[in-house]
């Protein structure tokens, strides 16, 4: 499936959009495990808020336009809100700047010919900025995307281990938990979606996830 989704990232990035996100970008922090606000503007006459309509909202992480690899999805949004409120958990990645939001309409189709012929939904996205206080470590496919260095969060356990058979135990336990976390998340990129929504917005949420592997900066998404 991945193969298929990083394919058709070059197509992907040629998408443009009138729902631009003005926070985060280039440059902000944002610390991971405390709630804060995306928000959005309209731009341009081509598309409006309200022809975006209800969105999903997706956490990606990567080096560069051309290795974004979808993280989680973050919740649901109407696009005329202007804002989302969101808790980025922190054992879903590590520290550094890798991330960006993505936008992907439920109900509007991608204005783009070469996307609009794959039944693509409209998507915006953010550029990339900095996560801090995150707890988690990348999998292969996420260290490859980042070009990170595998984080080291097990100094604590590493130390309690020669003490306390119990505290090795967790250890292993939450980062088993943490690695299976972020290759699923690697490979479905939807995890944590709790909506009602039908087997089939699912499937074209998940197709926008993966076909909107694109640029950066000035993510429109």
């Amino acid at each position: 499936m991945f193969e298929s989704i990083f394919a058709l990232s070059a197509i992907a990035s040629t998408t443009l959009a009138r729902l631009s996100i003005t926070q985060p970008i280039s440059g902000d922090t944002i610390e991971g495990g405390e709630e804060y606000t995306v928000e959005w503007v309209e731009r341009g006459e081509d598309v409006t808020l309200s022809d975006i309509g209800q969105s999903h909202v997706y956490l990606y992480a990567g080096n560069d336009s051309d290795s974004m690899v979808p993280l989680t999805q973050l919740g649901t949004v109407d696009a005329t809100e202007k804002e989302f409120n969101t808790t980025i958990d922190p054992e879903i990645g590590q520290n550094g700047t890798y991330y960006t939001i993505r936008v992907v309409s439920d109900n509007l189709q991608s204005q783009k010919p070469e996307m609009a012929q794959y039944d693509y939904p409209y998507i915006a996205y953010s550029d990339i900025f900095e996560l801090t206080g995150m707890t988690g470590t990348f999998n292969e496919t996420l260290l490859n995307a980042t070009g990170a260095e595998k984080a080291n969060n097990d100094g604590d356990s590493d130390s309690d281990n020669e003490d306390d058979s119990d505290s090795d135990n967790n250890g292993e336990s939450g980062g088993d938990k943490n690695n299976n976390n972020n290759n699923s998340n690697g490979d479905n990129g939807d995890n944590g979606d709790e909506d009602d929504d039908s087997s089939a917005s699912k499937s074209k949420a998940f197709a926008a996830m993966g076909a909107t592997i694109l640029g950066a900066a000035v993510y429109l998404l």
